[in-house]
């Protein structure tokens, strides 16, 4: 009997392993966690009342970072490569430019300082407020205009490649052009956006799932429709939502984290290692490890690979982690060819192609892109002689040359 008693508790052990376990990262800040962020390698966490703290490696090592951060109720990160801002309740918003070692105050034009969203999109900087709508500073937080809105809370700023979403209030609005302008999507119920999630569509395209205060809503025609899809989800007070392929990750309100792998069917709880009735503030999904911060003030992390998921990819993209050209193919080419490069922070883009003497055949690329990865094609001018061409990046401080060899 004992002998089945020991086999029963190995494999309701490894049943549990496979199901995952959540490890924190840290006792406690003492206060509610409010929102996080991966910035590299480091994990950066904003406090309601204790400010930043930094961990290096994502690991428990932390440090608290609040030298010219005047006002310790941080609400919302955003990150930009070596620049981090931090929204306030109350102090407007804060920039660094060194890692969280020291900060600045930004300059004026937010009449309403209230920071519940934050978010770099292309030159612009664009902060959502409670209730005196959306604000942008195109000079690095010299100055700040108003960007509309209403007076609803912006609760969420979601950027993708291509486009960024924003929810205020019960309302989502997109924009195509970094927040210069905003187009309205219907709004999906009379209840508060918190976050955004996508997840690839068959035949192309994506489902767009907005976390609300009534549970998950899916739309799958760009935001003009929405459906509640909360089957099994067991709380729906949702704080955040953050995707992988089919797989969607619910931050709730007591009842910890939930997990869809069917594109929000239905759900299921994920909260072995969690205490009872956790109150799951933001979720953070980086390089395969789910990130958890939560109102008790800890951190938690778990693997994907724990829960069977092994391919990660977000719709918005993992950002790479430095700049890269690539070899284009076909090459030799003719009459066309793909030229492939990331870009790993908000930058300004140049992709030309020059002949033997330097002379400038093409501009490919010219403009501000988000980060991500990129496939340009090259088609060539039939004036064009055989022989040997050369094609170069520039981004921020990156550039880059590489040649390429047309025949005919």
């Amino acid at each position: 009997m004992r002998k089945y008693i020991i086999m029963l508790f190995f494999l309701l052990s490894a049943i549990s392993t496979s199901m995952g376990q959540w490890t924190s990262l840290n006792n406690s800040f003492g206060v509610d966690i409010r929102c996080m962020i991966k910035a590299g390698s480091a994990l950066v966490v904003g406090t309601n009342g204790n400010g930043i703290y930094y961990s290096p490696n994502s690991d428990q090592n932390w440090i608290q970072k609040n030298s010219g951060l005047s006002n310790l109720k941080v609400y919302s990160l955003a990150g930009n490569g070596t620049l981090i801002g931090a929204g306030t309740y109350g102090g407007g918003v804060f920039l660094s430019n060194n890692n969280g070692d020291s900060w600045t105050s930004t300059g004026s034009g937010i009449t309403v300082p209230f920071i519940y969203a934050l978010a770099f999109l292309g030159n612009n900087i664009i902060s959502g407020t409670g209730g005196g709508g959306i604000f942008k500073s195109v000079n690095n937080g010299s100055s700040w205009s108003s960007n509309g809105g209403t007076t609803h809370i912006v609760n969420s700023i979601y950027v993708a490649q291509n486009y960024s979403f924003l929810g205020q209030g019960p309302y989502a609005y997109k924009s195509t052009d970094n927040g210069d302008t905003w187009s309205t999507l219907i709004g999906q119920s009379n209840t508060t956006i918190k976050g955004f999630a996508e997840t690839p569509k068959a035949g192309g395209g994506t489902n767009i799932f907005v976390a609300t205060l009534d549970g998950v809503y899916v739309s799958v025609d760009d935001g003009k429709s929405w459906k509640k899809t909360n089957s099994g989800l067991l709380y729906t007070n949702i704080n955040s939502l953050v995707a992988t392929g089919e797989n969607l990750f619910a931050a709730t309100e007591g009842g910890g984290v939930f997990r869809s792998s069917n594109n929000g069917a239905s759900w299921n709880e994920i909260n072995s290692g969690l205490p009872a009735n956790t109150n799951a503030r933001t979720l953070v999904l980086n390089n395969g490890i789910l990130y958890l911060g939560t109102e008790a003030g800890v951190v938690w992390k778990l693997s994907l690979s724990d829960l069977g998921i092994t391919s990660v990819k977000q719709v918005s993209d993992e950002i790479p982690a430095e700049f890269e050209l690539s070899q284009n193919y076909p090459n030799p080419f003719n009459p066309e060819t793909t030229i492939s490069y990331k870009v790993s922070v908000v930058s300004n883009v140049s992709l030309k192609v020059y002949d033997l003497l330097g002379k400038e055949i093409a501009t490919l690329v010219n403009e501000v892109q988000q980060p991500g990865s990129y496939n340009v094609k090259f088609s060539i001018n039939p004036t064009l002689s055989a022989g040997i061409y050369f094609y170069k990046l520039q981004a921020d401080n990156f550039a880059q040359t590489k040649k390429m060899m047309l025949i005919k």
